[in-house]
């Protein structure tokens, strides 16, 4: 907008600043704002005595107030945020510990597995030795006895045994015990002799 001149015959006074190119600079632009260098210096000289240093310092005033609460508010905010951490680091603490002996136990029942899997394969070795053996040695039990007195293979169903010669004499129940004692004597009953075992 180009600047206007004031048409104001009555009164002339006239005021000589001196400016820095900055300060020059601004009044320029004020004046293009206000239409002249006069309109531009009127309204800050209108604007000085309307004074409003109590308004500002009232908003000022209110703004420290705003401040100090919102500090507050930061103090207890950063307060409450300490604690909550110290909680959750107390848990995370608590939980890594939980964690830990968690790990440990697995470790200990791992190794119990292992311990216990090779005691069972072990032992199953053992039974299945065992049961090889009974089986071989069941083969070889005597399950028929030959019979003087029959001329014939007995079973042992029919076997009874007592006490003889520091053993044990097994004999053909029907017959009952006894041992053939002359060439003319009726056959010995005798089917067979154990001895005593170290239990008995």
């Amino acid at each position: 907008m180009p600047r206007q001149r004031s048409a104001e015959p009555r009164y002339r006074r006239r005021v000589v600043l001196e400016m820095t190119p900055e300060e020059s600079v601004l009044l320029d632009r004020l004046a293009d704002k206000r239409g002249t260098i006069r309109g531009a210096v009127l309204a800050g000289l209108h604007t000085l005595e309307a004074d409003r240093s109590a308004e500002l310092e009232a908003r000022v005033g209110e703004l420290t107030k705003q401040l100090a609460k919102a500090d507050e508010r930061s103090q207890t905010d950063r307060r409450r945020t300490a604690e909550e951490r110290s909680t959750l680091d107390a848990q995370l603490a608590e939980a890594t510990r939980a964690v830990k002996a968690a790990q440990a136990e697995a470790k200990d029942l791992r190794a119990d597995l292992r311990d216990t899997r090779a005691k069972l394969k072990r032992e199953h070795a053992a039974r299945v030795t065992a049961e090889d053996a009974t089986r071989a040695a069941q083969a070889l039990f005597v399950r028929h006895a030959f019979c003087a007195a029959c001329d014939k293979l007995v079973p042992e169903s029919e076997w009874a045994e007592q006490p003889w010669h520091s053993g044990f004499a097994t004999f053909h129940k029907r017959h009952g015990f006894h041992e053939k004692r002359a060439f003319l004597a009726d056959p010995a009953s005798l089917l067979f002799w154990r001895p005593r075992s170290s239990a008995q």
